[in-house]
Formats: structure tokens, sequence, C-alpha cells
């Protein structure tokens, strides 16, 4: 009977094999759980890429205030592929017809509320010289200050150098441009702009006076859309697609495919490894069952 139970046990070759046979399996399983995460990383990666993408399609874009010329603003974008027009008070309170662009261009007037809920549900808001100080004294939509008026004076020098940061690069401000411009008295006065929030970026500079990386061009997210803000006076000149594009034509064009950019939300370090041993878990159960 001893001899009998003794001979029902495994031999040592015979668990080593049968060692060996569970690591291979738990391996397989494993390898298994990882192919399929790194999919749908992959899958994700590919939605991203398709989102940025989209940035560089053609846009249409209502344009309220001043406007370059009267059609001036309208005429270069049409003549780049986007569709523009100016819309009137009425148009600019509505929120259903604004729901049927991709872009506004606010010059040198307040917004309305109707514009704030069109930025905060995936619009883009473009705005010249004073339209900064609506944005951050009024409509909420980015953290800062804006005041005319204040010390030094906001004329800087007919032609100032506007000199993009990476962060303007990297949006695609400078595309045409290089990494300056200069536009005679397009780049002549400057809104004031100071204590940006943290989620502002600084996308432009000049430098005045001893002071040097002064922001003029600032952009940021806000809601499920954008915001951007070039506080020059690039208004004080005649916007016209005949003669090609030069200086602050270029700049609006750019502007146009504007997106901030919006930190992701930090996944937890550890995150990805539990979801491995999750996935590990579950699949050897289902492996020891089969």
């Amino acid at each position: 009977m001893f001899f009998t139970c003794l001979a029902m046990f495994p031999t040592r070759d015979g668990l080593i094999a049968a060692f060996l046979e569970h690591e291979q399996t738990q391996q397989e399983i494993f390898r298994s759980v990882l192919t399929k995460l790194v999919g749908k990383v992959s899958i994700l990666s590919a939605a991203a890429l398709a989102i940025s993408t989209l940035a560089g399609q053609a846009a249409t874009v209502g344009i309220f205030g001043s406007s370059g010329g009267g059609s001036g603003y309208a005429s270069v974008l049409n003549a780049n592929g986007h569709t523009a027009s100016n819309i009137d008070s009425s148009q600019a309170n509505d929120a259903s017809f604004l729901s049927t662009l991709d872009a506004v261009i606010l010059g040198r007037t307040d917004g309305t509320s109707a514009i704030i809920d069109f930025v905060t549900a995936g619009g883009l808001l473009i705005t010249e010289w004073r339209g900064a100080e609506w944005v951050f004294n009024s409509s909420g939509l980015l953290d800062g200050d804006a005041q005319i008026g204040s010390s030094p004076s906001t004329y800087r020098g007919t032609n100032t150098t506007v000199s993009f940061t990476q962060a303007g690069i990297d949006a695609g401000l400078s595309t045409g441009l290089g990494s300056s411009f200069a536009d005679g008295g397009a780049t002549e006065y400057f809104f004031p702009v100071s204590n940006l929030g943290p989620h502002v970026e600084i996308l432009a500079t000049y430098d005045h006076g001893g002071a040097f990386d002064i922001p003029t061009i600032v952009g940021g997210a806000s809601g499920a859309g954008s915001v951007l803000m070039a506080t020059h006076d690039w208004n004080d000149r005649s916007y016209n697609a005949a003669d090609g594009l030069t200086g602050n034509e270029q700049l609006l064009v750019n502007m146009v495919g504007y997106s901030a950019s919006v930190a992701p939300v930090p996944m937890p370090a550890g995150l990805p490894l539990m979801l491995a041993g999750i996935g590990f878990l579950a699949c050897a159960k289902r492996a020891r069952r089969t």
C-alpha cells in the first residue's frame, strides 16, 4: 500500500516538466495581455494624430468688429482655403448661428455671452489688440490681466519685431514667417498683459526699453475650446489677398489653425502595472477553467 501511494507522487523530472509547462503558459498569457494593451495604446495614438490633423483643415470663420479694412480679413482667409465673412451683432449673440462656425475673430470690440459659450463648447476665439481686455477682464475665458494706458506707454515704435517662442513655433504660428517678423504700423502698439494664469501659454514676445520677452501673443484652452490673443495692433494695416501673404496676413492664416495644447491628466505610476496584473489574473483564471 505504501509503495502504491508513493508511486502516485510525480517524479522530480515530472515536477520540473510540469513547472516549465506552467511557466510557459503564464508567459504566453502575459504576452497576450501586453499585446492587447499595446494595441489599445496604438489606437489612442492614432486618434490623437487624427485630431491634430484636423487643425490644418479649412475653417469657417466669423469676423466680429474691425476687420482690417472692411472685408480684409475675410479676403485673405477665403483666398487661403477658409470660408470667412463679417458677422453683425445679432449673429454674435445667436448661439445657433455661432455653432456653425469653427472660429470667431474679435476685432476691437467686446464679445458676447454667446461667444463665451461658443468657445467653451469647442470653438476658437482670436482677438486683436484690445480684445485681450475683454478676454482677461470680462469674459473669464482665461486667467490674466490686461490694461490700456499702463506705464510704459503701449506705443513701442513702428515696425517692432515680434519673436515667436518655442510654444508659438510648435503651435504653427511661425509658418511662413520664420522665428520673428515685423509689420510696420501693425506691430507698433501693444496691449499690456500680465499676471498670466498657469494654463496661458506665451507664444510670442517683443523687446522694448531694456525689457525683454514681453508677452504679445498668448493663448490657452478654455473649456473644450481655445483662445488666441495677438495683443499688437494688427488691425492697423490693409489686408489684401491679391499681393500675397506678408507679415500679419500670414499670421492671420496661421492663427486660424491654432489649437491650445492641453496638459494631459497624469496617470498614476502604478496604473499600467496594475492593469496588466488584473488582466494577467483574469486570463490565468480563464485558462485554468478551460
